[in-house]
């Protein structure tokens, strides 16, 4: 199979693509301890009214993750948590039922281009055979077959968008609209109503806020939180050596640092066997952790209970290293994580399920979202307000001054920078409705209505428009064209996958079989 990019090579140490080692079943999305007793009898959830096995999900679930780290490489691991790639498994698992439905295959020729393709399997510009071994081997940590299997899917949905997108194209005035929605400018001057000016005038009554609470209980949902137990081993830190050329005399001090450095990086050394071992005795029987730490003269320390969504950053841990911890079973133990200046073995001793507080002790909560909504509708009632008076004060002159009608009024005025659509601006923020807005104002139209921020509301008056530059727009027409091509296709092609979604009438038995892992551990308690 493929035999051409099997050549048999001296494995070698990769450095450069190291950053990104992970096994790609790690944790198999984080639940496979709770499904191990199912996957006899169970199944992963069905797609098209069939079922599909924990080994065929695992199996794709294995191919997203390949997919994920050839695309972000050394980001991966900071982005994962991010990724969702349990829904991507299922989209995967839906596109590949309809690439068999429709009957599209791709060719060993084809995947083996494809592999070839790839900038991090060459080796002077060329695909080499042993690097591409030892990446799989040693960096993705994934066979041959199952890496070689991933890139044939992966061509298959490249088959299937182009099936579903090659005939989609924009028109003229489609590219014109564009790149003008992309490249014209306005400059807004404004009046801002914010709502933090009404907030100290608030009180709220009891009753009002018994009724909110009982209307809209799962706003005030307490997470899941975790208290770990941990011990510090503090690491030294390296002396800096200079890079310049030395005299005789900083040659000298420069053997000295450097010798200095190599004792610190032999006692960091011994600190970490020191950890490893610590490590693997507390896992052989993690009662005994607070002992053996003890015994190593290290001192327990606890976390605090924290969430995954608001961690304790005072802990100076990662937050993908937080993430990890959180998802981990009550009475496991992490293996160290070395920071620039520690190593940390962390326990989780408690662990609270998600609930919902009593009205008791989530008053101070709903008395906080109550006086937010109320200072924003008194916001909302004043900027109509003010826009009243502004256009009887307008009317009363034939200029329609806009700045002195409201200094008239005693409203301070603040201007934007001549702007496009998605810049920040001060004040503002990035707000899709100021700025469409700001966009619609004319020489007709140059005052707004009242316009919601995330912050309050505002009055808006269009001090200046600057319209694109059609020559300019000529010459970059072509290009600007195959980006909006690119655009409309991977929205057309994000549609169809909708409706096939909708068409697989996913029944995911992961999330099911979660929630009654989650019950019987309530209940256990």
């Amino acid at each position: 199979m493929l035999k051409i990019l099997r050549k048999k090579g001296v494995a070698k140490k990769i450095i450069w693509f190291i950053a990104i080692v992970i096994i790609i079943s790690f944790g198999f999305f984080g639940t496979a301890s709770l499904l191990s007793n199912q996957r006899n009898t169970g199944y992963a959830g069905k797609i098209f009214g069939k079922k599909i096995s924990f080994d065929q999900f695992e199996k794709v679930y294995g191919h997203v993750a390949i997919q994920a780290l050839i695309k972000y490489g050394d980001n991966f691991n900071k982005i994962r948590e991010h990724l969702d790639l349990e829904s991507q498994t299922w989209d995967r698992l839906i596109m590949l039922h309809e690439a068999k439905k429709r009957g599209i295959t791709i060719k060993d020729e084809e995947v083996v281009k494809a592999i070839e393709d790839y900038d991090f399997f060459k080796r002077n510009g060329e695909f080499d055979p042993s690097l591409y071994d030892n990446i799989l081997r040693y960096v993705l940590r994934v066979k041959t077959r199952d890496f070689e299997e991933s890139i044939r899917d992966t061509l298959k949905f490249k088959k299937l968008f182009d099936k579903e997108t090659s005939s989609i194209f924009p028109s003229e005035e489609a590219i014109f609209q564009f790149y003008k929605k992309k490249n014209e400018k306005v400059q807004i001057s404004y009046i801002l109503v914010t709502s933090q000016d009404f907030t100290n005038q608030l009180s709220i009554n009891e009753n009002a806020a018994k009724e909110y609470y009982s209307q809209n209980k799962t706003k005030f949902q307490i997470p899941s939180t975790i208290n770990v137990e941990f011990v510090k081993m503090p690491l030294q830190e390296l002396v800096p050596e200079p890079n310049a050329e030395l005299s005789s005399e900083e040659t000298a001090n420069n053997n000295e640092i450097s010798n200095k450095n190599n004792e610190i990086a032999k006692t960091n050394n011994i600190i970490r066997e020191q950890a490893n071992v610590i490590y693997y005795e507390s896992v052989d029987n993690p009662d005994t952790f607070a002992k053996i730490a003890k015994d190593n003269n290290l001192e327990i320390q606890r976390s605090g209970f924290f969430s995954e969504e608001k961690p304790n950053l005072n802990l100076g841990w990662p937050y993908e290293f937080l993430s990890m911890v959180f998802n981990l079973e009550k009475g496991a133990i992490n293996e160290p994580l070395e920071t620039t200046n520690a190593i940390y073995i962390t326990k989780v001793i408690e662990k609270k399920a998600s609930y919902t507080p009593a009205f008791e002790d989530a008053r101070q909560a709903v008395a906080q979202e109550l006086i937010k909504i109320k200072s924003k509708e008194i916001a909302k009632q004043k900027a109509e307000e003010h826009l009243t008076a502004i256009k009887e004060e307008l009317d009363k002159t034939k200029l329609k001054d806009f700045t002195k009608a409201a200094k008239n009024l005693g409203l301070e005025i603040r201007q934007t920078p001549v702007f496009n659509r998605g810049q920040y601006l001060p004040s503002v923020g990035i707000s899709m409705n100021f700025q469409e807005t700001a966009f619609l104002l004319d020489n007709e139209n140059k005052i707004s209505e009242v316009v919601e921020i995330d912050n309050g509301y505002c009055i808006l008056h269009q001090d200046s428009y600057i319209p694109i530059d059609k020559t300019k727009f000529e010459k970059e027409k072509e290009e600007l064209s195959e980006t909006l091509i690119s655009n409309i296709r991977n929205q057309a092609f994000n549609d169809f996958l909708v409706r096939l979604r909708l068409a697989a009438k996913l029944d995911n038995n992961l999330q099911r079989l979660r929630e009654l892992a989650a019950q019987q551990e309530q209940q256990a308690r």
